[in-house]
């Protein structure tokens, strides 16, 4: 029988009923109470009886509206009660989400209705599930009884879970009663209740929690709950059971108002169960009486901030505060750990807190920052928590530090150039001198350009360092009183030349064609003249300058690559080899534990920059400093990251530094090598080793395996003090279990 579309149907309407159109009410869809949803109905064959109101349909049948689909070989439609029932081949798509089956019982009005042999689809968790009847209670809300479900691809899934009772929300949770769990057609295990997501958009609810166990810390659990406050703000609460230590409650608050205006805070507190002499054992960032102690009640407060003020002033707040010294280092594991709200910190901030798990110091820090086209000004409140209680009372504060800068500009229209640098400091602390500073250091330069061949710019800049000391210290031995102002003058003028060198080399190196060799010899004389600085305070390096004359050379080599592929120009910075010492007229200072002392040598270490990025897949940073005198390296640090196209990658980190007076050595190499074995398949080794030490700072195995709908991940790790092995499962669209 030919194919009755638009025209047939016009025909029935006219001559058996005023409309064809199936009208049904769907507040979901609708913005006004009185407008209604239109289903249109198409196939090969149409009739309609107009006593009983019952609409009949064969072969190819459509049904439409604006949001759903539904097709079947037959259709029978009673417009009184609104009912559809669909026979043969049936099939209910809503954008990417679908429902099959045999037959299919369907109310046009609230588009709720069962499908017999039902199979259903949800595209954007990539979710499958499947039963003798499938429910659809509402649109997106289905309930499944005996039912099965799985995130695989094909007709026998790698996974898929059996559930006695079944209920999936799009946008919501899906839970399943008698579940059991299946890999391939083997069943492993048996839960009485499973919660997964099912949801597209955020949704209140628990997370996946983490297991584990540690030596100091005993058995672990650690259970996040998820909370969606409105549509710019979420928190997290976290209950971390530990059976040597209790119960740690935490929370964490997020807030998006805007790119530029948004927060994380995060805080922890654990009355810690370990007896006495048990934190005495553990004890790990030091033995100093001020950092003794047994700590029973521990928290810990971190939160960073981006916000934008009127006048388009931006400004930022970071507060790292902790109970004592040890916490960072006792509680590393779960949510809350330090590497944990490192990661959230450089996701949402591209900072990460300032100090890391065994300083003794906490840095917290308000700023606020207002930007011209030419100049700048920043106030900045900075607090500095010592957890050696002993030393906290010394401890000198920034409250607050207010700067300014002019960058260079003309000078009354002449040839001169001017700029400006300028601070202001409240220096406080409870014990110990404090006191105010203003420093201002006005620069004037003179550019010289012959050319392109010298560039000449001589320069000299005056300071002037003003004092008002609030409170002096028990070794002032000046006789000065409170409010007593001192100032401190020095100038200083340098003097830059240099000059490019370059020439273009054709060259065929896969698809490089050309290379720009650029030679840049640079001269530049500094002089400061030697001041004597006793009568001023000592609060940073600022106030206790080194005279300085001496001359800095320095050559540099810069290679460009310019690159067609494919009918495409590009250019490559591939290499920069830059090498600089310094020499010393006078006998060189510098600044030590606040004193200026006298050098030795006149000339300085000579100094190797070298960074090497021929291609993406490769990156060499290379910086090392050589002794004349002894003919001897003092310093390397390399920085190496190798890659390719398909998936592996080797990164090493290497720092040496020999001692210089008091200063602690550095003889420690950091490698991270990822090999893809096959598609799915990697292997990380990773090794920290302290030459300095001697020993490993830690060691990590870990092996991934990644499929389609399921992931497996085992890794060791190996720390002089720890060592831990972990399993994690992902079922895709389901979540991850973590076994540590």
């Amino acid at each position: 029988m030919l194919r009755v579309l638009a025209f047939v149907v016009v025909v029935l309407v006219a001559v058996l009923r005023p409309t064809l159109e199936l009208r049904a009410a769907s507040e979901d869809l609708l913005s006004e109470p009185s407008e209604k949803k239109v289903w249109h109905l198409e196939a090969d064959e149409v009739t309609y009886d107009a006593r009983q109101e019952l609409y009949t349909a064969r072969g190819n049948v459509h049904l439409r509206s604006e949001t759903q689909a539904v097709s079947a070989d037959e259709l029978h439609y009673d417009a009184l009660t609104h009912r559809a029932i669909l026979e043969g081949h049936v099939r209910l798509q809503r954008g990417a989400d679908w429902l099959v089956g045999e037959r299919a019982n369907l109310d046009t009005e609230t588009e709720a209705g069962t499908i017999e042999q039902g199979q259903g689809f949800l595209a954007t968790n990539h979710f499958y599930f499947n039963g003798p009847v499938v429910e659809q209670t509402a649109p997106q809300v289905y309930h499944i009884e005996r039912g099965a479900f799985t995130s695989c691809d094909g007709e026998n899934p790698n996974w898929h879970f059996r559930a006695s009772d079944l209920d999936v929300t799009v946008d919501g949770y899906g839970f399943a009663k008698d579940a059991v769990f299946y890999a391939g057609p083997v069943p492993l295990f048996y839960t009485p209740y499973l919660v997964f997501p099912a949801k597209t958009e955020r949704q209140s609810g628990f997370l996946p929690p983490q297991l584990g166990h540690d030596s100091r810390l005993g058995w672990e659990i650690d259970l996040p709950f998820y909370w969606v406050i409105n549509d710019s703000a979420d928190a997290t609460i976290y209950t971390h059971y530990m059976s040597l230590r209790g119960v740690m409650e935490g929370a964490e608050f997020r807030y998006a108002a805007s790119e530029e205006s948004k927060g994380v805070f995060r805080f922890d507190y654990i009355h810690d169960l370990a007896p006495p002499d048990r934190s005495e054992q553990i004890k790990l960032v030091g033995t100093e009486p001020g950092l003794l102690g047994h700590y029973q009640d521990r928290w810990w407060w971190r939160s960073k901030q981006d916000f934008a003020l009127p006048e388009g002033v931006k400004g930022k707040m970071d507060v790292d505060l902790v109970s004592d010294p040890d916490y960072l280092r006792e509680f590393q594991t779960g949510f809350s750990g330090l590497k944990e709200s490192n990661s959230v910190f450089r996701q949402t901030f591209h900072r990460e807190l300032l100090n890391d798990d065994t300083s003794t110091i906490r840095e917290s820090t308000l700023q606020a920052n207002k930007t011209w086209a030419t100049q700048s000004v920043n106030a900045d409140f900075h607090y500095f928590e010592n957890l050696d209680k002993s030393e906290d009372g010394k401890t000198l504060q920034a409250l607050p530090l207010a700067t300014y800068g002019l960058v260079q500009q003309p000078l009354l229209g002449g040839p001169f150039f001017w700029q400006t640098d300028a601070s202001y400091v409240n220096f406080y602390r409870p014990n110990g001198i404090r006191g105010q500073r203003l420093d201002v250091q006005p620069r004037v330069a003179l550019p010289l350009r012959w050319d392109s061949y010298l560039y000449l710019e001589p320069s000299v800049a005056g300071r002037e360092t003003l004092y008002l000391l609030d409170q002096l210290g028990e070794s002032e031995q000046n006789g000065q009183d409170q409010g007593h102002m001192e100032t401190r003058e020095l100038y200083d003028i340098q003097v830059k030349a240099s000059t490019d060198l370059a020439r273009v080399y054709p060259v065929e190196l896969g698809s490089w064609t050309k290379v720009r060799h650029t030679l840049q010899p640079e001269v530049v004389y500094e002089y400061i003249p030697s001041v004597n600085q006793d009568n001023v305070p000592f609060f940073d390096s600022l106030d206790r300058i080194p005279s300085v004359n001496s001359v800095t050379y320095s050559l540099t080599n810069f290679f460009s690559a310019r690159e067609e592929e494919a009918g495409k120009v590009s250019y490559t910075d591939a290499l920069r080899v830059k090498l600089s010492e310094s020499y010393s007229f006078d006998t060189p200072e510098t600044l030590l534990n606040g004193e200026i002392v006298k050098r030795n040598h006149r000339f300085s270490d000579i100094g190797l920059q070298t960074d090497l990025t021929p291609s993406p897949y490769v990156s060499v940073t290379y910086n090392t400093q050589w002794s004349p005198y002894d003919a001897k390296f003092t310093s390397h640090e390399l920085f190496t990251t190798l890659s390719d196209p398909r998936g592996d990658s080797l990164s090493v980190t290497y720092r040496k530094r020999r001692p210089l007076e008091e200063s602690t050595p550095v003889d420690e190499i950091d490698a991270r090598l990822t090999v893809k074995i096959t598609d799915g398949l990697s292997f990380l080794v990773h090794r920290d080793y302290s030459f300095v030490l001697n020993q490993n700072v830690e060691t990590e195995y870990r092996v991934t395996l990644t499929r389609q709908c399921w992931g497996v991940m085992v890794s060791y790790v190996d720390k002089p003090d720890d060592q831990r092995i972990s399993v994690g499962f992902t079922l895709t669209g389901i979540g991850e279990a973590k076994l540590l």
